[in-house]
Order: structure tokens, then sequence, then C-alpha cells
């Protein structure tokens, strides 16, 4: 009697082509169903410790509920208006004192203000007596023998008034140099005196507004980063969409484990006979690969469902991810990116600048105001040694002055001798009235300079004993407010650093996103399996369908009715219904009512 082949109808290899498929998608969507609450830890976390990194900066300790409460950026701030409210009280007595002593120094700088004009004097009117005996000379020569000591005298004048227009220019010299030496003086007092007026007048609430203006923007900072953060919890929706599609694993793995079921059903008997057994188990394998074709097809949908849906919400997830990031990173260029200078750099450097600025403006001043009035001790004390020095010169002048009145004497005596010289007359008596002028100009000189010696020594010396019992509490009260500016710039620094490196979705995280997209290429994969299974089928279907006509012709049958129950017997294993259909429909029996799907597994 003739044997079947079963090598002609069904490959092993399928079943284990089947089990792998199972254990493949079983393991990604497992590998999906354990990733995503990690994922969901990782966003969480990711929002709890970035809002507490901004709360901390601008609402209080960690985890502040709202942006009223005390935070490291206002206590600062606190202190930093503290310390100026101190500072401004001292000051505020400090220019009283200054302003009396100040309007003292100008007084006596007054006095000194007609010297220039003196020297000037004295130095014109040499140069006019110069001109006289240059003249009185070519008369003389004139005269002849008569004019003889007439020329003599007359160019002893000419030497002296030489050697005067050099004296002049000497302590025009050294006038001069005391006389810019004032000028900066008085300037330097004017800058202190401007400087403290001006602090003292707005300085404080100055300060004020600018820290009040940058604790503001800080905290407006951070309401903007919790809006990023609101914005960022918009990858929960399609993560939980994707999350409630890896359930559907279990129905995958229940249609799976129905193919299998199906395949190890056949019972082809290597030396089974032709016989009508041998004809219902070929119609049983015939039907079979249709059954396992349709649950193929239904289990092919589900996995493109999912790797569609999981692409969909993936690239919605990568979109947000995109947005929040180019949200975060154009604040973060806008709130810390530096120009060439603070006030063409970011908003959180213009912010802090105006601070700083006004902070460093103090600081600065300060030193200045108190450099400037030890300058003015020192600066006075040079001044009055050179106010001295010029003091003895203009005394020596009283000689050449003497010398000037001798000759003046000496040249009336010869004019009234010598009858050739009468009309020289006027000039003696020009020569009379430069000399008067010179010694008049020379006193006066040195009257101011003996009046403001004396009143400059005196102011000096108290300027001097005042500041240096002020200097130690300048100080102390400069160095409190450096540390302010040092504690605000830590604020800064730190706030600013802190920005830079702000995300609100951890490394974790991304990298938990990467390799879902790896198992959705791995879902196209599977795809691609289940199609080549179903081509085997075809193909196992072919030959069973062969080898029962070739059966049929050997046993003088045309067509066969199979007439036993194996495969109502075998679909009472299904737990989907709809599986149940499609194998009454391709059986031609009908199927008891159940439910659609199977229980499912929950994550």
């Amino acid at each position: 009697m003739a044997k079947l082949s079963i090598s002609l109808v069904f490959n092993k290899d399928l079943l284990s082509k089947l089990e792998n498929l199972e254990s493949e998608s079983e393991k990604i969507y497992l590998h999906m169903g354990q990733r995503f609450p990690e994922l969901f830890k990782e966003l969480e976390q990711g929002f709890t410790e970035s809002s507490q990194l901004i709360s901390y900066f601008a609402a209080g300790k960690s985890g502040a509920k709202n942006l009223e409460e005390y935070s490291l950026v206002e206590e600062i701030i606190t202190e930093a208006k503290e310390v100026i409210e101190e500072a401004a009280g001292f000051f505020n007595e400090m220019q009283e004192r200054d302003n009396v002593l100040f309007s003292s120094i100008n007084k006596g700088i007054d006095h000194l203000s007609s010297l220039d004009s003196r020297i000037e004097n004295i130095r014109e009117d040499s140069i006019e007596m110069e001109l006289i005996s240059l003249n009185a000379m070519t008369v003389a020569l004139k005269a002849g023998l008569a004019g003889r000591a007439f020329s003599y005298i007359t160019d002893e004048l000419k030497k002296l008034s030489s050697r005067t227009i050099i004296y002049t220019e000497e302590l025009t010299g050294s006038g001069a140099s005391i006389l810019k030496d004032f000028l900066e003086f008085r300037k330097l007092v004017g800058e202190i005196q401007a400087f403290q007026q001006r602090f003292f007048g707005d300085f404080q609430e100055r300060l004020n507004k600018c820290f009040d203006r940058y604790n503001m923007g800080v905290k407006k900072l951070a309401e903007i980063l919790f809006g990023v953060i609101e914005d960022a919890k918009a990858v929960k929706n399609p993560l939980y969409k994707i999350m409630e599609e890896v359930q559907l694993q279990d129905i995958i793995k229940q249609s799976l484990d129905h193919v299998l079921l199906s395949l190890k059903e056949f019972d082809l008997d290597s030396e089974a006979e032709y016989n009508e057994h041998l004809l219902d188990e070929l119609s049983f394998v015939e039907k079979i690969p249709r059954l396992c074709q349709d649950l193929l097809d239904d289990i092919s949908r589900k996995i493109r469902q999912s790797r569609d849906l999981f692409s969909i919400n993936l690239g919605d997830i990568r979109s947000i991810l995109k947005e929040v990031e180019d949200q975060r990173g154009a604040f973060l260029e806008y709130f810390t990116d530096q120009g060439e200078n603070e006030l063409e750099g970011g908003a959180l450097e213009q912010m802090f600048a105006e601070s700083v600025e006004v902070l460093q403006e103090l600081l600065s001043g300060i030193d200045r105001s108190m450099t400037g009035k030890m300058a003015i001790g020192r600066d006075g004390n040079r001044i009055i040694n050179n106010i001295t020095v010029l003091t003895t010169g203009f005394e020596n002048f009283f000689e050449i002055i003497d010398r000037f009145y001798a000759i003046e004497v000496a040249s009336r005596i010869q004019v009234a001798k010598q009858e050739v010289l009468q009309d020289r007359t006027e000039t003696v008596n020009e020569m009379t009235r430069l000399t008067a002028r010179i010694d008049n100009d020379v006193k006066e000189a040195l009257r101011i300079l003996k009046d403001a010696l004396a009143k400059i020594y005196r102011i000096i010396n108290k300027y001097s004993d005042k500041v240096e019992m002020e200097m130690s509490v300048v100080r102390e009260t400069a160095d409190c407010i450096k540390k302010s500016y040092d504690r605000l710039m830590f604020s800064k620094t730190t706030l600013a650093d802190t920005l830079k490196t702000f995300s609100v979705y951890s490394e974790r995280f991304l990298s938990l996103i990467d390799a879902s997209e790896g198992d959705i290429l791995h879902l196209g994969m599977l795809v691609k399996v289940i199609t080549e299974i179903k081509d085997e089928l075809a193909d196992v279907q072919i030959r069973a369908e062969t080898v029962k006509i070739e059966v049929l012709r050997k046993m003088g049958l045309q067509e066969w009715q199979i007439k036993d129950n194996k495969l109502q017997t075998m679909i009472e294993r299904f737990t989907i219904f709809s599986h149940k259909q499609v194998a009454g429909e391709i059986g031609g029996f009908e199927v008891e009512a159940g439910s659609e799907e199977g229980e499912l597994t929950l994550f």
C-alpha cells in the first residue's frame, strides 16, 4: 500500500520560526513595558529637580511653592541694602563735615587767583624797563663824552632789566606750577565734593531700585523657566498612549499561541496509509494554513498598528523635546549670552550689570574719595612747601628793586647835570614809575602768598587729622560693600552656570527614548518575518492540496468532506473569539459567542 511522505507537506523549521517570532515580539513589548515606567520616573524626577533648582534662586528653599518666599538672590540683596543704608548714614555725616572744610579750602585758593597776573605785571614792566634802557643808551651815545656816565647807568639798567626778565620767567614758571597745582587741587576737592553730593543725594535710592529690578528680573526668569517645565510636561500624553499600546502584547502572544497550537495539531504519520483518516488529516492540514495566515494577518496588523502608534507618538515626543529644547536654547541665549560688553550681553547680564555697575561705581567712588582726601593733605603740604619757596623768591626780588631805585636816582642826577640830557627827564620819570609798580607788585604777591600760606597750612593740618580718623571707618564700610558686591557676583555667576546646564529632560530620559526607537525598528523586522512565514504556510497549503488530490485519485474519489471534529475541538482552546470565528468560516461551522479579545496584561 502507498505511504505518505510528510516532508512533502510540512517543514518542522516553520515551528522554530514561529516560536522565535513569539519570543522576539514578547521581548520587544516587554522591554517597552519595562522602559516606560522608568521614563515616567526620570521625567518626574527631572521636573522636580529643575523646579527645585529654580526655586533655590528665585523662590526660596528647594521645593518652594511660589515666588513670594525668600530666595538666595533676595537674601543677598537684602543684606546689600542694609550695608548701603549704614554706609549712607556715615557718609552723610562725613559730607557735612567735609563741606565746611572744602569751603575753607576754596577760600584759601581764591587768595592765590591774582598771583599769576602780578608776576605777569612784573615781567611786562621789566621788558618795558629794558626798552627804556635801550632808548636812553642811544641818547647817551649821541651825547658823546657828556653822556658817558649816563651811558654806563643805562647799560646797568639794561643788564638789571634783563636779569629781572629772566628772574620773572623763573618765578612765572614756579608760579605757574603752583597755580597748576592749585587748579588740580581745586579740581580734586571739587570732584570729591561732587561725588559725595551725588552719592548722598540719590545713590541709596538708585541702588535700591537696581537691586529691586535685578530681583524682579530673576523672579521673571524663574517664572519663564517654570513655564518651560510646564510645556515639557506635554510629553506625558504620548507616553501614556505608548504605554496603553504596549498592553497589546498579551493579545499578540495569545494570537501567536493559537498559530503554534494549530500547527502542532498536524498529525501526519510518515507510515500513514491512504484511507479516510488520512484524507481527514490532509483536509485539516489544508485548512490550517489559511487559518494561520488569517491569524498572522491579524498579528501583523496589530504589530504594524503598534509600530505606527509608537512611531507617531515618539515623533510627537521628539517634536515636544525639540520645541522645549529650542525654547530652552533661545531662553538661555537671551538670558546668558554675553556680547562684547555687559550692556551688549544677554538679559541676565543686563539685569545684573546695572546693579553691579552702581556698586562698582560706589566702591570706586569711595576709594576715589578717600584717596583724594589723602591726596588733599599730601598735595596741600607740597603746595605749602612750593609757596614757601616762591615766597623766598619774591623776597629776594627786593635786592633787584633796590638796584632799580639806585639806578633811577643816578639817572636823575645825570639828567640834571648834563644839559644835553635835559630832554630825558620823562624817561627817568618812567623808570621811577616802573620801579614803583614792580615794587608794589612784588609786595602784593608776597602778601598773597603769605596770607594763602597761613590759611592753607591751618586748613590742611585740620583736614589731615580728620581724614586719618575717618579712614578706618571708611575701610570697614568699603569692605562690607565689597562683600555685598562679591555675594551679588556669586549669585549671578552661580545662576548663570546653572542656567547654562539647565535641562528639563535628563540624559537618562533621552537615552531611554533612543532605545525605544530601536524597538520600533525591530517591530518592523517582525512584520517582515510574518510575511515570510505566511509564504511558507501558503506552500504548505499548496503541498497539502497536491497530496490530497493524489490520494483522492489513487482511492478513486473526486472529493472529500472532512468527517472528524478535530478543527472544532482545537479552537475550543482559542482565547480570542474572532480567531474562533475565522476557524468556523474556514471549517464551515458555527462558534458560540464569546469575548472579542483575551485578557490584557497591565504593565
